[in-house]
């Protein structure tokens, strides 16, 4: 069944400690989707937030619409995970909140959308109440819950759904909180996505580790994902990140209204060497390396060594230090 209009109707959940994260999330859907309108679950965003980025939506012919929830509804909801929020059942509460008919998408805060999402609203579902793509980790025919498609007209026929979901919800030995609970529910009657539609980033390291080739079989097979999922703890707005995709996720972030708007290519943050060098010298003489970065125009080089100030450089240049010593033509 296809959907009943063109508008794409998308839910977010989340409170405002990650209002950079949901914002970079509605930029990157916009940059590919006009005309979508948004729902966002939450229990602590200011009015004002949703009328400054309303805004900023009227031009693209979208809007974004609050839906409080009182905090003390996910109090009692387990979430075993130090990176996962009790705001995360948020997504379980769709079918009270969310009075659409059709297919709505929810998409955690973490992920940004690099592509168009109508093939996805028109995937045919095969009489399933949802969609999803299946988890890389688990690994046992259990689906991710960072993106699911909701066919609501299916889903609003289960009577008490997000009542006894919620109960579940409390179990203290739930390990992946609103994922084990949504497959108690949906595991035996789900319609599996391709893994375009949850690339799941940030399991590189432990994959690697734990000898999971199929991790990177899977991965690897896609070459063009749809919906990037950054998962684990290994976020790409941290300080330091080891996953792929990392600069997606800043060029979404980087983008202003108005590059939205006129579709202006992403920012770049790919540096212009083809790989960077990095060596520490134990004095200040530098020998033959001027000489080897001269060679290599193509590569950024950084050098740093103990200094004791004055003391000559190789070939009698003197150059403060630690460097950075760029390739030379």
């Amino acid at each position: 069944m296809l959907p009943k209009n063109s508008t794409k109707v998308i839910v977010l959940s989340g409170d405002y400690g990650y209002i950079n994260q949901i914002t970079t999330t509605i930029k990157s859907v916009l940059y590919h989707n006009r005309g979508s309108k948004f729902y966002l679950i939450n229990s602590d965003i200011p009015q004002e937030w949703f009328k400054l980025i309303n805004r900023r939506l009227a031009p693209l012919d979208s809007v974004i619409i609050d839906k409080k929830i009182r905090q003390s509804v996910l109090d009692q909801e387990h979430v075993g995970l130090d990176h996962i929020q009790p705001i995360a059942y948020g997504k379980i509460m769709i079918p009270d909140l969310i009075s659409e008919d059709g297919r709505v998408l929810y998409i955690d805060s973490d992920t940004v959308v690099d592509g168009n999402l109508s093939p996805l609203f028109a995937a045919d579902l095969h009489g399933h109440p949802i969609a999803a793509v299946l988890d890389l980790d688990e690994n046992n025919g259990s689906f991710n819950t960072g993106v699911v498609l909701y066919d609501l007209d299916t889903v609003h026929q289960i009577p008490n759904l997000v009542k006894e979901e919620l109960k579940i919800g409390q179990d203290q030995g739930l390990r992946n909180a609103d994922q084990d609970v949504m497959n108690h529910y949906f595991k035996a009657n789900f319609h599996q996505l391709p893994l375009k539609y949850n690339y799941q980033i940030g399991m590189d390291r432990n994959a690697f580790y734990d000898n999971h080739s199929y991790y990177f079989t899977a991965m690897n097979e896609v070459t063009r994902p749809c919906i990037i999922h950054y998962l684990t703890d290994d976020k790409p707005w941290r300080t330091v990140s080891s996953s792929r995709f990392r600069d997606r996720w800043w060029q979404y972030y980087g983008l202003s209204w108005d590059d939205i708007d006129n579709h202006r290519p992403l920012p770049q943050l790919d540096s212009p060497y083809h790989g960077r060098c990095c060596t520490f010298l134990t004095s200040e003489n530098m020998g033959q390396l001027p000489k080897l970065v001269r060679l290599l125009p193509d590569y950024q080089f950084n050098i740093a060594a103990w200094s004791t100030g004055d003391a000559a450089l190789g070939g009698g240049e003197r150059l403060p230090l630690p460097v950075h010593y760029p390739a030379a033509d």
